[in-house]
């Protein structure tokens, strides 16, 4: 066991731990300055005379852990003269306190006035032993002492391991009858596990039929260079954006993106290029749109963005950001790549098919103008 961190408090780092766990001392056991009128000589008397014949060790410790006292009790258990025993250190008979954490101990030992823990004490015949401590922090007149009073816990010890060998005992036979249980029921299980085995052959059968089925959704509605939905979808979306717009009379824009001069990319650094040019844009866009817009490869170098509950103003900010960001990006071999985007919003009760019509007129004219820039769709481009 290490030094349970919890009681003892202690927090400095060591290769080396108290290997019990310490717990504070009863409430009452707690130490206390002695009176300063009290002789120190004849306190000290006192105090031998009440532990001398006291069934339990009892050691007085300095600030470094040499033993100054130590009862008969202490020199008949460890087998030790009592004048080998006063000098000693702690870890000379306990081989789970170790001597680099006595200055941790002492420290807390000072905090909590009083602690107990078991140990195991080492007699100078080599017996092991396990111990209760009971150490209390004792300050006679400025001079610092461990009072420790140590009980020798052997018997309760065998009676536990007896004990946990009679419920060790106990848990076998419940065990064993538990198993026996299990065997009667043999037949019963082996009836369930046929009937869970043909219910997991099924579910696997479905599972894998829905996945098939989301395959050829997903091959039916994506765009299978980009990874983007794919006109189909796109068709589909418009249609249904458009009526919740109308249903709601809310907001409703699209952005048509197109690559400027990508016939060239194609031509002079071949399709495999502007393939990754296409990616590349794909990424670009995906990252600035939002989770509620539907974005798509409306065919060739074409992008559609369909924005609900977006004003036209809004888009246009949004198609500008957009255009910039593809300004600032370098497409690798292609390296630097422009943009012309159009803008243009639903009119409440117009089909989906003049949204479509009005984004692409937009397009038009912002490729008209010069490219690499965005022009929103007005009733003026119309005529």
């Amino acid at each position: 066991m290490q030094l349970n961190s919890n009681a003892m408090g202690m927090s400095k780092n060591t290769d080396t731990h108290f290997n019990v766990a310490l717990t504070k001392g009863s409430e009452f056991s707690k130490s206390f300055e002695f009176p300063k009128d009290i002789d120190d000589s004849i306190l000290i008397d006192y105090l031998k005379l009440s532990t001398e014949y006291s069934a339990d060790e009892v050691f007085w410790m300095d600030t470094d852990s040499t033993v100054i006292y130590v009862n008969q009790s202490a020199c008949l258990k460890l087998g030790y003269e009592c004048h080998e025993l006063i000098g000693m250190k702690v870890w000379e008979w306990d081989p789970l306190f170790p001597k680099e954490v006595w200055p941790a101990f002492w420290e807390e030992l000072k905090s909590l006035q009083s602690v107990d823990f078991e140990s195991l004490h080492k007699s100078k015949d080599g017996n092991i032993f396990p111990v209760r401590i009971k150490g209390h922090y004792i300050n006679i007149n400025s001079k610092e002492l461990l009072f420790a009073y140590v009980t020798d816990i052997s018997l309760a010890k065998q009676y536990e391991e007896k004990l946990e060998s009679y419920n060790q005992r106990l848990e076998d036979e419940v065990n064993r009858k538990t198993r026996q249980l299990q065997a009667e029921k043999e037949l019963v299980h082996k009836h369930a596990e046929k009937l869970e085995q043909l219910v997991k052959q099924l579910n696997e059968t479905v599972d894998k039929n829905n996945y098939l089925q989301q395959q050829l959704y997903d091959e039916a509605h994506t765009d299978a260079l980009t990874g983007l939905y794919n006109r189909r979808h796109l068709d589909k979306a418009f249609a249904k954006e458009v009526t919740n717009a109308d249903r709601y009379n809310s907001d409703l824009s699209v952005i048509m993106v197109d690559i400027d001069h990508f016939k060239l990319i194609n031509d002079t650094l071949g399709h495999q290029v502007g393939d990754e040019v296409l990616k590349q844009l794909s990424k670009i866009l995906s990252k600035r749109v939002r989770a509620s817009d539907v974005l798509g490869r409306w065919g060739g170098e074409e992008f559609v963005i369909l924005l609900p509950n977006t004003t036209t103003q809004e888009s246009e900010t949004i198609a500008e950001e957009l255009r910039k960001l593809v300004a600032y990006h370098k497409f690798g071999d292609a390296g630097e790549v422009r943009v012309s985007l159009g803008v243009a919003k639903h009119n409440n009760g117009e089909p989906s098919t003049i949204l479509i019509h009005n984004v692409d007129i937009a397009l038009y004219q912002a490729k008209r103008k010069g490219r690499n820039r965005v022009e929103t769709y007005t009733h003026d481009l119309n005529e």
